[in-house]
């Protein structure tokens, strides 16, 4: 891989009573495997490398959370999933991921019956 692991911890992400194994990236990517299936079950992107990860009581409201920094001090908390959750903490991403698809797809066909207006003149 081009890219190398800046920071590593064991953070029970999705809920389930077992921690995952959490990377932080050269690449600002954050990714959460499973160590039953070793198959990514989150993930997000930072804009510069990951620095380190953490976990703490950020708010100090009692709930600890998975916490991530960047070199250029990007910071961003993760909560545990929900027990209802479980699983499927990649849904969002995937969600966003099509609708930007679709969103891109709509684009492409404005711009296609925006020429066949302009060529019917």
């Amino acid at each position: 891989s081009k890219n190398h692991a800046m920071s590593i911890h064991a953070f029970d992400l999705n809920s389930d009573g077992v921690n995952e194994l959490i990377t932080g990236w050269s690449n600002g990517k954050v990714d959460a495997r499973s160590d039953r299936t070793g198959e990514v079950i989150f993930k997000d992107n930072f804009s510069s490398a990951i620095a380190g990860v953490v976990e703490g009581d950020y708010r100090m409201d009692g709930h600890i959370q998975l916490i991530c920094c960047s070199v250029d001090g990007e910071i961003r908390g993760y909560l545990p999933g929900t027990a209802e959750m479980r699983g499927n903490l990649m849904d969002t991403s995937a969600e966003q991921d099509l609708i930007r698809e679709l969103s891109q797809k709509k684009q492409n066909l404005l711009l296609e019956l925006r020429n066949y207006e302009e060529n019917a003149k």
